[in-house]
């Protein structure tokens, strides 16, 4: 093989190389991402309040970080149904920004001038939060959504709105335990009769 031939050869696959190595490396822009419409830390949580379909319940965490209905002293929740709550709670995202500047016409047409579905949270440092549900969408798919005291409307997915309705509607009390009698213990009984 020609020695000439073999130089081009290599320079030709170094310029190849440095133009695929080293070229400035571009990432495709990211995807914007849903607005949250809150965000808390889950671990000052200490109570929570949910008013909904004309029924409130309250849920307080006590200092082990076990829950409990109604009061500190209340029966503990069941966990199977509690499990990710506080965290359900921590900040949901939403599907998009109806308006930064509601009206009273824009709530009254949102269900957000008295809405059916309030959820309160209460932290370690004494500070509350709420957050309000109106009616759904036409598509029934999301709720409008307002955090108390600002003029930003959200849409929520209905789902979030459901699971936490429920916890008013129908409240998560443990079980009742099933009790298990021991045998009866005594002389055995005729089976057949004579």
């Amino acid at each position: 093989m020609n020695f000439r031939l073999t130089l081009v050869l290599v320079v030709t696959l170094a310029v190849i190389l440095g133009v695929i190595f080293l070229r400035p490396k571009t990432t495709p822009p990211a995807a914007p991402q849903p607005p949250i419409v809150y965000t808390i830390d889950e671990q000052t949580l200490n109570f929570i309040e949910v008013r909904a379909e004309g029924k409130r319940e309250s849920f307080w965490k006590d200092r082990d970080g076990r829950w409990h209905i109604g009061s500190v002293t209340g029966i503990v929740v069941d966990p199977q149904r509690w499990g990710g709550i506080p965290f359900l709670l921590s900040g949901p995202r939403s599907k998009r920004v109806i308006t930064e500047s509601a009206s009273a016409a824009d709530l009254q047409a949102y269900g957000l001038n008295n809405p059916p579905l309030r959820v309160t949270m209460g932290f370690a440092s004494g500070d509350q939060f709420e957050v309000q549900l109106g009616a759904k969408t036409p598509d029934q798919g999301s709720h409008y959504a307002q955090n108390k005291g600002f003029t930003t409307v959200y849409l929520i997915d209905e789902t979030w709105g459901g699971v936490v309705s429920r916890l008013a509607t129908e409240v998560p009390i443990p079980p009742t335990p099933t009790a298990t009698l021991p045998p009866l213990e005594g002389p055995a009984l005729p089976t057949q009769r004579p």
